[in-house]
């Protein structure tokens, strides 16, 4: 059965649409553009060839040519069965070939009822089957599409549809399969470039981009498939960041074929970062006069309004875009992420939603639904959309560091671990992972691990006085005070952080039974820092341990009002109960609750301990552990974690244990 490729415009996929990440975002690097739309093989429209000529008139040579205009090929199909007379397989090819010719015409539907007419005509042929399964993929009904694969493979193996099996793989994100569908078609022999696009493809999103781009090299020698592969080509170089490359590669693909959407469509995004943007808007408005039809090019355009703050504008191109394209990917995901920049996260979520939907997975929608999902409230909604961020692209530090946050905001600790360790792993020298890293470990109660994390941090990094005080929390976990000591020394003395550390060294230091030292540095500290409630309760606990009066100006701040931890402070100036402290600790917030009532035990534990009794700290102490730690929301402490639940947790540790 011979094969002859023809090119059907309708089944070109917007696979990686949209700029989504080009707007700086928290701590992480402003993302490159992803392409607009990719470059896509010329995929296979299967004629059905009779193994005999036949002899059904003059028309019948014409329905069997696929290199005849559709319109001409439809006629004459449709004359041949109109006449009829031909046996069921003849007229299962004339209903196929009639079927390609209505795709051509761009009559999806009328194709879909000739293919699955052919296909129950003659069940034995694959080539309906394999049009069935292009149509299904091109709607994203990938199970179907992959269904019917099955289907042809079973009949009759072959490059066209093992092509067509590999895309919607891809598509899928289901990488591995599909480059051994690449294999198999391999094997029948040499590729068509149908399969090596596809294989491509399947590389670069592998991370094998050396080996995408000898796959490219040997694609077709005709302008049109050197056009697709400097797409290709452009592609890794956008993704490299060297995005005038990028911009220019895609500008030769549209000389060599000014009909490739994937060259018309990439240059015009690439071209704000080639030119001045009055120039890129130029290129892109002669680009969609000479391309009417391709109304992705809206995209593009409503990118670089955004881009000169046209916020109006750039909406207007956008709802062009999905007007024009119903199915247009890169017009649901650009104005989801332009409406969850307005703040209209209800809006964004509903695109991003519809975007999600439409063939192929894309990270970047995604991962910005995640992210609205994270502002909604909907955390566990907001997981869910990381996975599948990071199945389509393991290696997106930005989606590995948002999602170890939110799992730490929900105290998944262990995962949030396992989110830094990847992150750190993909970049060294990112601080910020190695401090997350140290912080996820030590809410896992792992000194030694919080300690090793630390110390990969790059030195003079901004988060290194943090990761010190860290540290040391981590060693008195772990029952080594001098060690807590020695790393709190390390701190300069300007630190942003100082006041925290000066604090834990006080509190290490009366903890121990030095109750001298402890007075010292509770007198110094107050000196530096006399508004901080938590140094008011540690001068109370230090006059207590030392049978002093308490300062008479600590005294004073007892009354004032219940401002956490004011109630601690008023108990060890007033007395009380435990349990009316215990209740004192209790908010709306259950996170907040959590950490208030942790802090509550382990001073209760402290006071116990001044008191003499023994089994009642210990108790406390143990208490206060089982608690654990819960970390306050990132918006509220933007500089560092919560500094004082950090403290608290780790010498109720330190006390709890053998070690003290």
């Amino acid at each position: 059965m011979s094969r002859i490729l023809i090119v059907v415009a309708f089944i070109l996929a917007i696979a990686l649409g949209g700029v989504a990440g080009y707007l700086s975002v928290d701590k992480a690097p402003p993302q490159v553009p992803a392409p607009a739309v990719v470059a896509q093989p010329e995929m296979p429209t299967m004629a059905a060839q009779a193994s005999d000529d036949g002899d059904y008139g003059p028309d019948w040579p014409i329905c069997r040519d696929m290199s005849n205009d559709p319109t001409l090929r439809f006629r004459a199909c449709d004359n041949v069965l109109a006449k009829g007379g031909l046996t069921q397989r003849h007229q299962s090819w004339a209903l196929n070939n009639r079927g390609t010719a209505n795709l051509g015409m761009n009559n999806v539907e009328a194709a879909i009822k000739d293919f699955s007419t052919a296909s129950k005509i003659d069940p034995g042929s694959a080539s309906p089957y394999i049009n069935l399964a292009n149509i299904a993929r091109k709607y994203g009904r990938l199970a179907e599409a992959l269904e019917l694969t099955d289907k042809a493979i079973a009949l009759s193996p072959s490059d066209d549809v093992y092509c067509v099996r590999a895309a919607t793989l891809r598509d899928l994100g289901r990488v591995e399969e599909g480059l051994a569908a690449t294999d198999a078609a391999e094997k029948l022999g040499p590729l068509s470039d149908c399969t090596k696009f596809i294989r491509a493809h399947l590389l670069e999103l592998h991370g094998q981009n050396e080996m995408a781009l000898l796959a490219q090299a040997d694609i077709g020698e005709n302008d049109k498939a050197a056009s697709a592969a400097a797409c290709q080509r452009a592609r890794l170089k956008a993704q490299e960041g060297k995005l005038r490359e990028a911009f220019d590669l895609y500008a030769q693909g549209m000389r060599l074929d000014a009909d490739n959407r994937c060259a018309v469509a990439n240059a015009a995004l690439y071209a704000p970062y080639a030119m001045p943007f009055d120039e890129a808007l130029v290129f892109i408005k002669e680009a969609m006069h000479t391309h009417p039809s391709l109304l992705e090019l809206n995209c593009n355009l409503g990118q670089v309004y955004e881009m000169q703050d046209e916020n109006r504008l750039a909406l207007a191109a956008y709802n062009a875009a999905i007007e024009g394209v119903p199915t247009a990917k890169c017009g649901f995901a650009q104005r989801a992420r332009y409406w969850a920049q307005q703040g209209d996260l209800t809006a964004a979520l509903k695109d991003y939603d519809i975007a999600s939907r439409l063939p192929p997975e894309r990270s970047d929608i995604w991962k910005g639904r995640a992210k609205v999902m994270a502002k909604l409230g909907r955390s566990q909604d907001a997981l869910a959309s990381y996975d599948r961020a990071l199945a389509q692209a393991p290696e997106d530090a930005e989606a590995l560091q948002e999602r170890g946050d939110l799992r730490m905001a929900l105290q998944f600790y262990p995962q949030a671990s396992e989110d830094f360790a990847a992150l750190v792993s993909l970049k060294p020298g990112a601080g910020y992972g190695h401090y997350r890293l140290a912080l996820a470990r030590f809410a896992t109660k792992s000194s030694k691990g919080a300690v090793q994390a630390c110390a990969q941090l790059p030195a003079g990094d901004a988060w290194e006085d943090a990761c010190r005080l860290l540290s040391a929390e981590a060693q008195l976990m772990g029952g080594d005070p001098a060690g807590a000591i020695a790393a709190l020394e390390q701190m300069a003395l300007q630190s942003p952080i100082r006041r925290h550390a000066d604090l834990l060294a006080v509190g290490i230091l009366l903890m121990n039974g030095e109750v001298e030292r402890a007075a010292a540095a509770i007198d110094r500290y107050r000196a530096t820092y006399p508004d901080q409630l938590y140094g008011a309760v540690w001068a109370a606990l230090v006059a207590r341990a030392a049978n002093k009066p308490i300062p008479a100006d600590v005294t004073s701040l007892s009354d004032r009002n219940d401002i956490w931890p004011m109630p601690v402070l008023r108990r060890l100036v007033q007395g009380g109960q435990p349990a009316d402290l215990l209740a004192a600790a209790e908010t709306p917030d259950p996170r907040l609750s959590r950490q208030r009532l942790g802090e509550a035990e382990f001073y209760l534990g402290v006071g116990a301990m001044l008191d003499g009794d023994a089994n009642a700290a210990a108790r406390y102490f143990k208490k206060a552990v089982e608690t654990g730690y819960a970390e306050q929301a990132k918006e509220a402490y933007p500089a560092a974690y919560s500094f004082s639940n950090g403290q608290e947790f780790a010498m109720a540790a330190w006390a709890a244990s053998d070690e003290h």
